[in-house]
């Protein structure tokens, strides 16, 4: 067996393991961590049965480009992705609706080895994929199902299509790639921003290096603007450029909190922090814990070293000394950069797609290291990570689900209490006050249709300003119903008053529940 052989059955052998380990971190325990399901998701999750039912969102919009959520909108793609696991599977649970994570966190991984093969090799290609399985942010932003995920993944994968077009000069791939930046506009809003910029200067570099005809242009633009053409009619609409009308293919929602003016330049001064929140953690806990970082801290310096070197790089070939494809690579880096840093409130799941950028460079860094330090280097640097994430695994999935409780934004018991409800008043006909004054309890409407979807046209027929409809109000009456069964959480005041007029309490959880034989 001659060593070229033996070198590629070892790689196959290094990305086997990879994959599955991947698998393994992201479908172990995936309806149960992150406990509880969170409010975004949750709406995402029950559009997405909607659009899998009767090709509505839970509005009835038929095939929303844009799905409305709780009234600042929210990326549709997700909800598509979920729509189609559930027809295929023709199941709906939480680990189908988070099956599309998954998917995004496969397709971050796939895609991020195949660039990394091709422009810094093989060995940098299994050490960028190891570390987008073990890594924190990749492998907490592929369990569960937040819409705006799946930019990382659509991002990278169009940023691969992209360097094999401009490589190959065939019009096909060019069009393949137009259709995925296409696609990615739909992963998330801050892609409206982001993506024109990274294709303008990607655009000029590539008219630069000669890598672009007027066919390839036309290959490229066609499917972009076809995909683009609705969003675009979506943004004018609700920025009131121009007025709605409607059209026989899709739904473009009219948001009642359009948030069209995020990003600005002004907040650049109050964002200089933006590497350490990328690199340790922001205001929420799900996207990152301060004692591991997102990356682990140990990626910190080889960052450093890796961007340094892909700076020079550049350089030389602005200068025309190179041709190097890497450079689209850092045009994405600084476009992401520069949109955090423009962002109100930016926090790591908004700016999800840097992260590739990130780990590239990361990667690039432990690879000059070798080459300049000595050999021993990236082996010693990958071991540090691999211990890390021995500790950083036994804390996700032993401690967090019992360490972070309550947790921001996820409900993990109301569905469960409505059951017990119906188990201790089997038969009567009682109406259900909700106690709306928490983060854990945000819309808490969502969870009763999530608990019985049949409901789903009762809602839409009788819902009232706060969401209330049937038996369920989510807002406390001005005076106690004497019959209602009451679902307190925080509203002190509220619950005193139900203990004087001498309803019976039980704890469940961090919740009361207050009735009256």
């Amino acid at each position: 067996m001659t060593k070229q052989k033996q070198r590629s059955i070892a790689t196959a052998a290094a990305a086997a393991l990879i994959f599955l380990l991947f698998f393994a971190t992201r479908l172990y325990q995936l309806s149960s961590i992150p406990r509880g399901i969170h409010v975004d998701e949750a709406g995402m999750a029950f559009d997405a049965l909607c659009l899998a039912r009767q090709g509505t969102d839970r509005y009835g919009l038929a095939w929303p480009v844009y799905l409305t959520n709780y009234g600042s909108g929210q990326s549709a793609l997700y909800a598509y992705l979920a729509a189609a696991a559930i027809r295929l599977l023709n199941h709906f649970s939480p680990t189908v609706f988070r099956l599309p994570a998954v998917l995004g966190g496969l397709m971050t991984l796939v895609f991020g080895m195949l660039i990394l093969c091709r422009t810094l090799g093989r060995k940098a290609a299994l050490a960028g994929g190891l570390l987008i399985t073990i890594c924190p942010y990749f492998l907490m932003a592929s369990r569960w199902g937040l819409d705006c995920n799946l930019m990382l993944g659509f991002s990278v994968m169009s940023l691969y299509l992209l360097m094999t077009a401009a490589s190959s000069g065939k019009k096909r791939l060019y069009a393949l790639a137009g259709l995925s930046f296409g696609l990615t506009l739909y992963s998330y809003a801050i892609a409206f921003a982001a993506l024109p910029v990274f294709l303008t200067a990607a655009g000029l570099w590539l008219l630069w290096r000669k890598r672009l005809t007027p066919g390839r242009i036309i290959s490229f633009l066609l499917p972009l603007a076809v995909l683009a053409a609705p969003l675009l009619l979506f943004v004018a609409f609700n920025a009131g450029i121009l007025e709605p009308f409607s059209t026989p293919f899709f739904s473009v929602p009219i948001l009642t909190e359009y948030r069209g003016s995020e990003l600005s330049l002004r907040h650049i001064p109050e964002n200089l922090n933006i590497f350490y929140i990328l690199f340790s953690h922001d205001f929420l806990a799900y996207n990152g814990f301060a004692a591991y970082g997102t990356l682990y801290y140990i990626a910190v310096p080889f960052f450093i070293i890796g961007l340094a070197s892909a700076l020079t790089e550049a350089w030389k070939g602005l200068r025309g000394k190179s041709d190097q494809e890497t450079i689209l690579v850092l045009f994405l880096f600084l476009t992401l950069l520069l949109t955090g840093l423009c962002m109100s409130g930016p926090n790591i799941n908004r700016l999800n797609a840097i992260y590739f950028p990130l780990l590239y460079y990361t990667v690039k860094g432990l690879q000059v290291c070798g080459r300049r330090l000595h050999r021993l280097v990236p082996a010693a640097g990958i071991c540090v990570f691999l211990v890390s994430f021995c500790f950083f695994a036994h804390y996700y999935y032993q401690i967090y689900p019992e360490d972070i409780y309550p947790q921001q934004y996820f409900n993990d018991s109301f569905i469960s209490i409505l059951d017990y409800i119906d188990e201790k008043f089997p038969g009567e006909k009682r109406d259900i006050y909700v106690d709306n004054y928490d983060d854990n309890v945000v819309h808490p409407y969502i969870y009763t249709l999530l608990r019985d979807p049949s409901l789903w046209n009762q809602w839409l027929e009788e819902r009232q300003w706060d969401n209330s409809y049937g038996p369920y109000h989510f807002n406390l009456p001005d005076e106690i119903d004497e019959n209602g069964i009451y679902i307190m959480y925080s509203n002190g005041i509220a619950m005193a008053a139900l203990e004087q007029a001498g309803f019976t309490a039980e704890t469940w959880g961090l919740w009361r529940i207050y009735w009256k034989n």
